[in-house]
Parts: structure tokens; C-alpha cells; sequence
């Protein structure tokens, strides 16, 4: 039988500029309280940027990146984007879901975060 615990997190939030750019926005960051298992695929770190909101050909969308730590000191990016009224006819999804490796603004605002704290 698995027990599940409950995973706690302790929550900071920053004003950053944005790499790339002279943007001021919020970012939070999460850093898991409990211990892990060697292995587990439960970030221990996630840094969250601002939604972006935006238009792609004609439909509204937001978009949600957050950068991953796990327990192996390995990071990710994950990217949420949501559309709005008629994505799912145009583009075949009402969210699309993808992960990628951090590219050179994800870690300069990584380095930014972690440094601050």
C-alpha cells in the first residue's frame, strides 16, 4: 500500500527584470519543505513566471512557463498554453502542454532568483 504525503512548499515572490529585456515582472519561487526519495520525479524547485497573455492568429491564449528542479539538480521548462474561444477548432487542443531544456534567458533568471534569496 502507498501512503501519499503531503508535499509542502515555501513560497517567495520577486520582482525580476526579465532577461532579454527591460520588463519588470513578478516571479514566484517554490521550494519543496520535504525530503525526497532518490529518483523521484517531484520538482523540488519551481520557479514560476508571469502568465503572458497574448493573440495567435485571431485567438486569445495565456501562456504559463515554469522552470523545474528536480532531486538530481536537473532542470526543465514546462509551458502551459491555454487558448480561448475557437483554439480547439483552429488549432486541435484547448491546451497544449510541452516540456524543453532551459535556454540562455531561463538561465540567466535562474541564476537572477536562486542568487537573491
Amino acid at each position: 500500500m502507498t501512503k501519499n504525503k503531503q508535499l509542502t512548499y515555501a513560497t517567495k515572490e520577486f520582482e525580476v527584470v526579465m532577461p532579454g529585456t527591460d520588463e519588470i515582472k513578478v516571479v514566484t519561487v517554490n521550494k519543496l519543505k520535504n525530503k525526497l526519495k532518490k529518483g523521484s520525479k517531484t520538482p523540488k524547485t519551481k520557479i514560476k513566471l508571469a502568465k503572458q497573455r497574448g493573440f495567435f492568429r485571431g485567438i486569445e491564449y495565456t501562456e504559463q512557463d515554469t522552470l523545474l528542479e528536480y532531486n538530481n539538480n536537473e532542470w526543465e521548462k514546462f509551458v502551459t498554453i491555454k487558448f480561448g474561444e475557437g483554439g480547439e477548432e483552429l488549432f486541435g487542443a484547448k491546451k497544449i502542454d510541452k516540456v524543453s531544456a532551459l535556454d540562455q534567458d531561463d538561465l540567466a533568471l535562474k541564476k537572477a532568483v536562486l542568487e537573491y534569496k
